[in-house]
Formats: structure tokens, sequence, C-alpha cells
């Protein structure tokens, strides 16, 4: 093992984060407080702070080192990640899903449930079980996960839309989901546009229907259905 990780002393700082503010804990490996807690605003203010706090305890122990560890829970958390590995500090960084950090609390803390206890138990998490540390995320890698994100959110929500659309049609005009493929196809949302009800569409004209977008002339409901 390196002499100077032997030589250390290491500081668990535990971090429940959160959309405007995050919590810090930092303790001592005999699990003792090394620093009072410390509210961590999402801002520059906010993370100079924190900054600030790791800084003097290095200076008053230069052996520190530091194992974080960090409830994984959102873009916050991965704002605060990128700036906690951006500082030349010595840093270990683990990152952790709120499911398992929760199950860690309840076993050590059970009767609290506070944003000061959570951290109070990622601290202890950080310096007793001493955490494999979690490799960065490039931020090439980190790009691609919001474009997933927004598509994954995007896809949802259109199926929640699809759904409302189904059961509006069942109320109104059960009669077009039997001979269409999918409710969903633009030319079917054209068609309902225009004619939102059997009644309307009745007595449409074809050169009317014509007109829409995609849709084709077939000579049967069962064909029509089928268009692209």
């Amino acid at each position: 093992m390196n002499a100077a990780l032997e030589e250390a002393v290491w500081i668990g700082v535990g971090i429940d984060t959160a959309r405007y503010g995050h919590r810090a804990t930092f303790l001592k490996s005999d699990r003792q407080p090394a620093a009072p807690p410390l509210d961590v605003l999402e801002s520059a203010a906010g993370y100079e702070s924190l900054r600030q706090v790791l800084e003097r305890l290095v200076e008053r122990e230069p052996r520190t080192r530091f194992r974080v560890r960090i409830d994984a829970a959102g873009q916050y958390a991965t704002n605060l990640e990128i700036f906690l590995r951006n500082l030349s500090l010595p840093l270990e960084i683990s990152t952790g899903e709120p499911s398992r950090n929760s199950a860690y609390r309840k076993a050590h803390y059970p009767k609290s449930k506070t944003d000061d206890v959570d951290s109070r138990a990622q601290a202890r998490y950080a310096v007793v079980e001493n955490p494999t540390a979690t490799p960065g995320t490039p931020l090439e890698f980190l790009s691609l996960q919001e474009v997933v994100s927004q598509l994954e959110t995007q896809a949802k929500q259109t199926t929640r839309l699809v759904n409302q659309l189904h059961n509006l049609l069942a109320r109104v005009f059960p009669e077009l989901a039997t001979v269409v493929a999918k409710v969903r196809s633009p030319w079917v949302l054209a068609l309902l546009d225009r004619y939102p009800t059997p009644a309307l569409l009745a007595r449409a004209r074809a050169q009317s229907l014509a007109s829409i977008p995609y849709l084709r002339r077939h000579s049967s409901a069962r064909h029509f259905g089928r268009s692209s």
C-alpha cells in the first residue's frame, strides 16, 4: 500500500443533495465531527463555502484525505460532482443511488429522517465502509445522457397523450380505432382535427378527404385503415 495512504487522516464527507441546496456532514474515522455540518446552496457562493471548509481541514491537518459520498439524485448532484472533481484536493468520490443510501440510513439511524441525518449516514458510510471510488463521467457522456433523458421523457409524454386520445375516441368515435392501424398516425390526427365526430366525417366530401396529407384513397374501410 502507498505510504501516503497509510499515513492519511481520512474524513468522510456525506452530501445529501436537493434541488435548491445540499447538506454536507464531515466525520473523522472515529465517527466524530471533523467540522460543523454545512448547508451548501446550489449556487457559486454555496459551492465556494464547501471548498473553503475542505481547504481549512487540509490546512489544519496536511495528511487529510476525503472520502466523499454523494446521493446521486438528478442533475443537481451531477453539478456538485463535477465541481468536486475539479478541485485540487485529495478527494475520493463515490456516488450511490437514493434507494441504497436510504436503506443504509434506516439501518443505522432508524428513528430519524431529515437532510442532516441523511448526510450523516452517507458520511458514516464513506468513512466506515471505505467505498470504491466512482469513475468520473466524461462531459461527452453527460451530454449524451441529457439527450437520452429528453427522448425518454418525450416518449412517455407521447404515450400519455395517445392514451388520452384513445379514451376520448371511446366516448365519441369508437369506430375509428377499429379501422385504423395507429390513431397516432399524422393523417389520422389531421383527419380528427378536421372531422372530430362520425357525423362530420360521414358528411365529408371525397375531395376534402383527399386533401389530407398522407391519406391515400382506397376502396374499403379495411384498406383505408391501413393507409400510411
